[in-house]
């Protein structure tokens, strides 16, 4: 059995990015791409699709820039990009 400190596993992100895109194969991916381009490291990640429609969170372990939001806000599957805290 391998046990997991559960502070680890549930610390606060230094990012955290929500994500509405249209709910087609590869969105995912694109996004995914886009942050490891930035060394950025994905904690954890939470998708749910409804229908036409996707919502995405991304925990990151490093800050993300606005040029990331941007770039992720400008692939054309997505609907509206934000960065919290």
């Amino acid at each position: 059995a391998v046990m997991i400190e559960a502070k680890a596993v549930f610390a606060p992100a230094e990012k955290l990015t929500k994500n509405i895109h249209r709910n087609v194969p590869g969105v995912l991916s694109s996004i995914n791409s886009i942050i490891a381009g930035v060394g950025a490291n994905i904690r954890s990640q939470y998708l749910s699709t409804l229908g036409e429609v996707g919502y995405l969170i991304v925990d990151v372990d490093s800050a993300m820039s606005e040029t990331v939001r941007s770039t992720i806000d400008e692939l054309e599957t997505s609907i509206k990009t934000r960065i919290l805290y």
